[in-house]
């Protein structure tokens, strides 16, 4: 007599449990919002009319408006640092992209 397996299984991998904290979530959720913010960007480009055009704008603005916020929420935690860079290097930093448009411009 033959058995039939009608379920199709690899043994499962332990993996070990993880609790995000809160500047896991943070990072996690305004990773998402900068995602969102380029797609209704593109979005809003494409838009086939005035009206959508005008809905995706709000949309971006709310979702750009909640990254500023989580951005903001994050540096008040220390999540996020500025760095202060020397004058020098934002000098040069400044001639690259100048010679770059250059180029580009001819």
């Amino acid at each position: 007599m033959k058995i039939r397996v009608n379920t199709i299984k690899n043994p499962d991998t332990m993996v070990e449990a993880h609790i995000f904290n809160d500047k896991d979530i943070l990072s996690n959720v305004i990773s998402y919002e900068k995602e969102n913010v380029s797609l209704y960007s593109i979005a809003m480009g494409e838009a086939s009319n005035q009206t959508l055009y005008e809905t995706l704008f709000e949309m971006y603005t709310e979702t750009q408006n909640m990254q500023r916020a989580l951005h903001n929420l994050m540096f008040k935690k220390g999540w996020y640092t500025i760095d202060i860079e020397e004058k020098d290097k934002l000098l040069d930093s400044h001639s690259q992209y100048s010679e770059y448009i250059n180029k580009v411009k001819h």
